[in-house]
């Protein structure tokens, strides 16, 4: 086999193994289209999930609404009395309490608006400290003195001891001192004798209390009660306990007595009319309020009605588009399956008939390789007998001039390729040298014929 024959199989080996990567990028193509398939039916279901989670959400926002909501109260059997369910507290807007200068001597209509405050309005006055200074800032006259009085001394704890001991050192304070100087005196007729003492007049007390040192003084008779009765404070606080009653004694009263009695009347009518005007006022704003929180529970039925219906409608949707969903999501993967599963069989068809061809090229090259093969090891036999023979007659003609020169050549030979610095340069000087050998071997033969000597 010539040259042109091993460059047109060289060409040819190019060719298939062209083709051969040709086949390796289509099957490189065909992969990277399963992948992308793959990833498309991926991206697909984590579009699907993150509607579901979408539309989970919303309906999980409409639940919790409808969770916080405040429960339904039912409608009061009574409007006039207070309602006892979870009611939302009214906050009144009571009128300042009149001040209170002490010249009244009495400080109970004043003490009572004081704790209307306090029990309407706990969060104003949780501490009794707050109570304590509620009142004496509404203090003024001789009983604002008295508060200054107290707090200016070593006494001043007890305007900070607790609202129930200041209510007691207030109205002790009041009826021992105001209300004794606004007290007239009167004439009592004990024992056929007439008796002038001061008296002090509480138009709420329910009957006539005499004191008992007074009563032994004038050596009134008295009787045992069956049932003692017991005085208390405003605040609550124990005064003293009843145990006799006298025999009827006559009082004698004087016309300013009877004045005093009058206009003390008339001032407890007309704080009874106030106390009856606030309460009525109360009751109004009580019942306004009412109205509007009624107003407001039934608006709030209607919301909660209403988001009730959103609710339901929103999950009658959610699931509709959920099945509707999932149908689209079977479909497509199923499209997806099958145009996936056609491709692939078209195209494993398409690369065993490719291979099969290239099998059987593969194997007339193989042929075709050792045949080469074997024609290049005839001719590597072939040159060697040539070479060999050579070198025969080289040794025939060779003296030992010829050997030092044919020596001389191959040192110079050697060194030129050590020194080349890479292959094709050390192939080229292989060459070089082959020819200046032969041209040697040709000069050596030609003198050996010429002269027709021998190696000696």
């Amino acid at each position: 086999m010539d040259s042109a024959d091993l460059k047109n199989l060289q060409t040819s080996m190019a060719a298939q193994v062209t083709k051969i990567h040709q086949h390796a990028t289509q099957l490189s193509t065909v992969g990277r289209g399963v992948e992308e398939l793959s990833k498309r039916q991926e991206d697909f279901q984590a579009s699907v999930t993150s509607q579901v989670n979408h539309l989970a959400g919303q309906l999980h926002q409409v639940l919790l609404r409808l969770d916080t909501a405040p429960p339904a109260t039912p409608p009061a059997e009574n409007p006039a009395a207070a309602p006892t369910g979870p009611v939302a507290p009214i906050s009144l807007r009571l009128a300042p309490p009149e001040k209170f200068s002490g010249n009244s001597g009495d400080c109970r209509t004043f003490l009572v608006q004081c704790d209307l405050h306090f029990k309407l309005n706990p969060a104003a006055f949780e501490s009794d400290q707050a109570k304590v200074a509620f009142i004496v800032s509404h203090l003024t006259g001789r009983a604002a003195a008295w508060a200054t009085a107290e707090w200016s001394s070593s006494r001043s704890r007890r305007l900070l001891c607790g609202i129930p001991t200041f209510k007691g050192h207030f109205v002790s304070h009041a009826r021992r001192c105001w209300e004794n100087a606004a007290s007239p005196r009167v004439e009592f007729s004990i024992n056929n004798q007439t008796v002038t003492h001061g008296v002090l007049i509480d138009s709420g007390a329910d009957e006539s209390l005499m004191d008992w040192s007074l009563a032994r003084q004038n050596q009134v008779k008295t009787i045992p009660l069956t049932h003692p009765v017991t005085a208390s404070a405003l605040d609550g606080r124990r005064l003293f306990r009843v145990t006799h009653c006298t025999e009827p004694i006559q009082i004698n009263q004087s016309d300013g007595l009877e004045t005093l009695w009058r206009r003390k009347h008339l001032e407890d009518e007309q704080r009874r009319q106030e106390e009856q005007r606030r309460i009525k006022k109360l009751q109004e704003e009580y019942d306004q309020e009412r109205e509007k929180y009624e107003e407001k529970r039934k608006e709030d039925q209607i919301k909660r009605e209403q988001e009730e219906k959103e609710r339901k409608e929103l999950e009658e949707n959610y699931k509709k588009e959920l099945e509707n969903m999932k149908k689209k999501y079977e479909d497509e993967a199923r499209e997806n399956a099958e145009e996936f599963n056609q491709f692939k069989e078209k195209h494993m068809k398409e690369f065993e008939a490719e291979k099969k061809d290239h099998e059987e090229e593969l194997k007339d090259k193989d042929k075709q390789y050792d045949v080469l093969k074997a024609l290049k090891a005839n001719n590597e036999k072939e040159e060697r007998k040539k070479h060999l023979k050579e070198i025969s007659d080289l040794v025939k003609n060779v003296n030992i001039w010829n050997l030092t020169k044919i020596r001389t050549l191959l040192d110079t030979q050697k060194e030129e390729i050590e020194k080349a610095k890479n292959e094709g340069e050390k192939e080229h000087l292989q060459k070089k040298h082959e020819e200046q050998i032969s041209e040697l071997i040709q000069t050596l033969v030609n003198k050996t014929g010429n002269s027709r000597c021998s190696i000696s």
